[in-house]
């Protein structure tokens, strides 16, 4: 699956994605492995919120993906994003 995302990611034109694009939020969790708990499970943990937007190809298949680290799930950081 990585390798499927470096490859919708390359940058030969910046353009706007077209077509249907599906746009959704999910968290990453970033973890420093350094520093563990008593009972060796992982521990300071952070978790990023990010959003995706996808070109969508029909029937099956995906285009370019564009990915943004965004500070709230609110209006103001969305919007922006997907326009």
């Amino acid at each position: 699956m990585l390798h499927r995302f470096r490859q919708a990611m390359i940058r030969q034109n910046r353009d706007r994605l077209n077509g249907f694009v599906e746009v959704d939020e999910t968290y990453l969790s970033i973890t420093d492995r350094s520093i563990t708990t008593d009972r060796k499970r992982k521990s300071d943990t952070n978790k990023l919120l990010v959003v995706i937007a996808i070109e969508i190809h029909q029937p099956k298949g995906f285009g370019r993906v564009r990915l943004k680290y965004i500070t709230d799930g609110n209006e103001e950081c969305l919007l922006p994003f997907v326009k």
